[in-house]
């Protein structure tokens, strides 16, 4: 089966806060593609679903959209699938790079997802439209992230210096 957001109504959301950056599409009937960084924790790029996948391998390609003139994929890595609700979580290389092809227009594809659909694998393709300008905004919430989460600061060991304390005179 092929999931994709077709071009005239694909879309890019922008979630943000201090503590997380997320820019995801919808693909219909198969979940959301998420850019997502957290305060003090590195980008990350992750494929949330609702199908059923099954374990295995898939390639990761970057192909020219349908407006283009046709070109060979550039194949980008092999990724592995997990079962459950977010199969397919990218490092952060891989990612920077899946952002970079989607900077320059290109039609990422996760082709041959393991499922139990009739062909035993699902294609996924993200849509490039209107990507530039999300990213930028994007690229403005990662500038107002805290440098670190709660939970890391929380863990934080403070030192004193030792030997006694002094009471002043408010208490």
């Amino acid at each position: 089966m092929e999931f994709g957001a077709r071009p005239a109504v694909a879309e890019w959301k922008l979630r943000r806060s201090s503590l997380e950056c997320r820019l995801s599409q919808p693909i219909p009937y198969f979940g959301e593609a998420v850019f997502l960084q957290r305060a003090g924790e590195s980008p990350r790029f992750q494929l949330n679903t609702s199908q059923r996948l099954l374990s295995g391998d898939a390639s990761l390609t970057l192909e020219s959209p349908p407006w283009r003139e046709p070109a060979s994929p550039i194949p980008l890595a092999s990724v592995p699938v997990r079962v459950g609700s977010t199969p397919v979580t990218l490092t952060e290389t891989v990612t920077e790079r899946l952002l970079e092809g989607l900077l320059d227009g290109l039609v990422p594809v996760f082709d041959r997802l393991p499922s139990m659909s009739r062909n035993g694998h699902n294609r996924v393709s993200l849509a490039p439209v209107n990507f530039r300008t999300a990213y930028g905004d994007y690229r403005d919430c990662l500038g107002g992230l805290l440098s670190s989460s709660f939970a890391q600061a929380a863990r934080t060991r403070i030192g004193y210096d030792g030997g006694g304390y002094e009471i002043d005179d408010a208490g």
